[in-house]
């Protein structure tokens, strides 16, 4: 299926074709002029990607009369088949013969990896302060540094999953590029990547978003900037293998059989498969992509280590990982508020699914109710959550958004409430992605 990037539609130009989503969502029909409010909104569901079937493309004419892109931008070919990987369990049981992972695990059984803090702590750089109602350019600046950052994501991915080598310095440079922002203004970062959804394919923005709360939890837990820098390039390749993972069941919406399952189980191994063929990476990094969806008490996968035979820095991503999943809105179903998020990565954590430790540093950075959230007072005022309070869990700062049941404040009449100072208010429910139609940016 033909693809068309979104930097070389014109406005103007008389679409030859229906053009479609990923998934086949029709986005413009045959015959419209694009107009600028087309480009828009295809960015703002972060669609760089148009498709269209080929049967459709007059043979006088190009894709959107865009000039060839080069392979490393394509959609990722079948590495499967190139690799010779069997459907099923029989290909999950070849994978796990993977000599990198049997490396790994040899590392970890000897104690021979260095994942604890080391170095000046990254947390102690922080000059986080309450910012309020920043300027509209500033903001500007951070949404576009996430949506650039996004997009070259999409590319990186793309091309590792087809077999295409890249130099690790591009992944470095990438999350290089957040390094700033954490230092000055966590906050509003972690606000605008709680609120970017590809609705049609998801995985990019999780990917990205999972790498900044690891960076996030990484920095709570006194490690140093170069080991967040590894944890952050880590994270970006974390679902890497999904990607080889059929579609029809990677988006299936029904439950798994047991050869889909051990399908979905493939996607650690593959990762780690294809980092070993086209990506130089720190050993640190790897155990993220191999290990994430191991669990404390041996129930996980690929090969169901415990305790301390998983890497911390994929203990540290798996809550990333999980937190964001349940957090974000899925073609299939409406997100979790991110309260209940929290509750969900709490309640892992006393049954030893995950690190407690990292739960709780995690909470202590975002709080109970993590920032973005949009909660309601129990004195009928709506609020944005804009920062953490790590001494008192439950009374973030938020952003008053709405008086008792009245309509929207305009963005100049948005003002902060600290609720550690004010005993008698208290948040009394979070409510869900997208429940209000405002500016997630709005009040901050």
């Amino acid at each position: 299926m033909p693809v068309i990037y979104l930097d070389d539609l014109k406005e103007g130009h008389v679409t030859e074709a229906d053009y479609y989503s990923s998934r086949g969502q029709l986005l413009i029909a045959r015959g419209e002029t694009i107009t600028p409010q087309h480009l828009t909104l295809l960015r703002k569901r972060n669609i760089f990607e148009i498709h269209l079937h080929s049967s459709e493309i007059p043979d006088d004419k190009k894709p959107g009369d865009s000039p060839p892109r080069s392979e490393s931008e394509a959609l990722p070919p079948s590495a499967t088949q190139k690799w010779q990987i069997d459907p099923g369990r029989k290909g999950f049981e070849q994978l796990l013969t993977n000599r990198t992972a049997a490396s790994l695990d040899r590392a970890l059984n000897l104690e021979r990896t260095s994942d604890n803090p080391i170095g000046k702590s990254f947390q102690s750089l922080m000059r986080q302060e309450h910012l309020f109602h920043r300027p509209l350019t500033y903001k500007q600046s951070i949404t576009h540094l996430y949506n650039d950052a996004l997009q070259q994501i999409r590319i990186i991915l793309n091309r590792l999953a087809g077999g295409i080598s890249i130099d690790a310095g591009l992944l470095r440079s990438l999350v290089e590029r957040f390094i700033a922002p954490f230092l000055n203004d966590r906050n509003l970062l972690l606000t605008i990547a709680s609120q970017k959804v590809d609705q049609d394919d998801p995985l990019y923005n999780h990917t990205l978003n999972v790498s900044l709360l690891a960076m996030n939890i990484a920095a709570a837990t006194d490690y140093s900037e170069e080991q967040v820098i590894q944890i952050g390039m880590g994270a970006l390749l974390h679902d890497l293998g999904m990607l080889l993972v059929p579609p029809a069941i990677r988006f299936k919406k029904g439950r798994l059989d047991d050869e889909e399952w051990y399908e979905i189980r493939k996607h650690p191994l593959f990762g780690l498969h294809i980092i070993d063929r086209t990506l130089r990476l720190p050993d640190a990094a790897k155990y993220i992509t191999y290990q994430i969806h191991e669990r404390e008490n041996g129930k996980g996968y690929p090969k169901q280590r415990s305790g301390h035979l998983i890497h911390n820095f994929a203990k540290i991503t798996m809550i990333a990982d999980i937190f964001e999943a349940v957090s974000a809105p899925r073609p299939y179903r409406r997100a979790f508020a991110p309260y209940k998020g929290m509750e969900m990565l709490i309640k892992m954590g006393k049954q030893q699914l995950i690190s407690e430790h990292f739960v709780m540093a995690m909470l202590k950075s975002v709080s109970l109710f993590p920032v973005g959230s949009i909660v309601e007072l129990n004195d009928g005022r709506i609020g944005q959550v804009i920062a953490a309070n790590r001494f008192h869990l439950a009374r973030p700062l938020v952003s008053i958004v709405s008086e008792k049941k009245q309509p929207l404040l305009d963005s100049s009449e948005t003002y902060p409430v600290d609720l550690s100072n004010d005993t008698s208010l208290q948040i009394i429910r979070s409510l869900p992605f997208g429940s209000i139609d405002c500016d997630i940016l709005y009040g901050l």
